[in-house]
Order: structure tokens, then C-alpha cells, then sequence
């Protein structure tokens, strides 16, 4: 979960080494090809034999272990360091969202029924839960009730004695990448579909897994054009 927030906020705060990153991963992928010919050629046992079949099977991975590739995060080590950067932020961001989707099952409202608090504020107010205490995070994480549980996020947000800049920076969105900024040829088609999406009343969920999902696939590919191991592994 913590790595669709990293995603996003490593390739929007980022964008030079993202950048560079990915000028550095298309000019390492345009050598594989020639490196597979020469491994294969290498390997095989008569000088005529054809190499087709040891094309096909051999991995980047298999190159970098026998030498006929470099890893580019070798020798630009600062620059990949930027992909492999988890934040306590990013983990308290699945924390915001797991007890925002609690106290929002739990505030709203039956059918007919008036909602215990206004469910649009929710997203703001489980912001404010850095702020908290071990003890005061147990309570709301805990809790079965709507009153209780948004009422301690209150009381710590109007407590909150930080300097104004501070708050509005524990109050604001998380990082999230702009489509139309980022958008190269092969994701426009992806590009219209979520501006139709966003064309929609409502849907907030949907359109922010969107975003999420595709900051987490652009930060995949681009490990993977690094001949870096997927996130999953780490």
C-alpha cells in the first residue's frame, strides 16, 4: 500500500533525477539486443550454430550476471537512490486512508438518516493523525464509533499549537501526479479515459486509485528499465 504513495511522490517532487532516469533507462534498453547477439554468439558451441533460441531465453537479468551488461544504477547511484526512497509519510498515508474508511462506514448515515459529520471533511481531519500520541492513534484506530472517533481528531486539530505553515502542510493533499503533464504517446489513450472519469459527480475513490495505480505502474516500469527488482521484492 505505502508504494502507491511513494510512487507518486517520488515522480512529482522529483522530476529532474525522474527525468534523467529515464533517459538513462532507454539508452541502456537499446543495448540489450546487441548484448544478447553477443552473449549467445559467445556460448555457442560450433561458430555456425544458430542463436535465435539463446535470444529469446536470455534475460537482461541473465547479461548483468555474466557481465555483457552494466547496471546503470552503478554508476548513477544518486540518481537511483531517488526510486528506492520510502518515507514514514508514505506509510502514514495508508494509515490516513485505512481510518478515513472506518469513520466513514461508521458516519454515514442509514437510508433516510441524517450523517453524524459531514463526510467530506473526513479526508481533511484523518490528516491530523501525525500529530497524535500512541495512546490517542490506538484510540482512533480502534473505535466503532463515529462521534468518538472524529471527535478526538477535532479536539487534536483545533490543540494543534504548530506554526501556520506546518498545519498546512500536515492539512495538504498528498503528492499526485498531473496525467496531462506526464502523459507520453502510450498512455493517451488512458489520459482520456480519466478525463472522462473526471467529468463524473462523485466517484473520488475511482478517480484517486486512478491516479494512484498509474504513478505506480510509471514508478514499475521505470525500475524495470533499470534492471531494478519490482517493489514487491524489496
Amino acid at each position: 500500500g505505502a508504494y502507491r504513495f511513494m510512487a507518486s511522490r517520488i515522480l512529482v517532487n522529483h522530476p529532474v533525477e525522474v527525468g534523467q532516469l529515464k533517459r538513462i533507462g532507454k539508452e541502456v534498453s537499446s543495448g540489450i539486443g546487441e548484448a544478447k547477439t553477443q552473449y549467445c554468439k559467445d556460448k555457442r558451441k560450433l561458430p555456425h550454430d544458430p542463436i535465435n533460441k539463446c535470444v529469446l531465453r536470455t534475460t537482461p537479468e541473465l547479461l548483468l550476471q555474466e557481465g555483457y551488461l552494466k547496471s546503470p544504477c552503478k554508476k548513477h547511484k544518486q540518481q537511483c537512490s531517488v526510486l528506492s526512497n520510502l518515507e514514514a509519510p508514505d506509510v502514514m498515508n495508508v494509515l490516513q486512508e485505512s481510518v478515513y474508511l472506518n469513520l466513514h462506514r461508521l458516519c454515514s448515515p442509514g437510508e433516510g438518516e441524517t450523517p453524524e459529520y459531514n463526510l467530506a471533511d473526513l479526508k481533511i481531519l484523518v490528516r491530523v493523525l501525525p500529530a497524535l500520541d500512541e495512546r490517542e492513534l490506538t484510540q482512533v484506530l480502534r473505535t466503532e464509533d463515529c462521534f468518538k472517533g472524529t471527535g478526538l481528531l477535532k479536539r487534536k486539530l483545533a490543540d494543534l499549537n504548530w506554526p501556520q505553515r506546518e498545519k498546512d502542510a500536515l492539512l495538504a493533499d498528498p503528492p499526485s501526479l498531473d496525467f496531462k503533464e506526464s502523459c507520453d504517446k502510450e498512455c493517451c489513450e488512458v489520459n482520456e479515459v480519466f478525463e472522462d472519469i473526471k467529468k463524473l459527480i462523485g466517484l473520488d475513490k475511482v478517480k484517486n486509485t486512478m491516479q494512484e495505480l498509474y504513478s505506480l505502474v510509471q514508478y514499475s516500469q521505470l525500475r524495470n528499465a533499470l534492471f531494478l527488482a519490482p517493489t514487491s521484492e524489496q
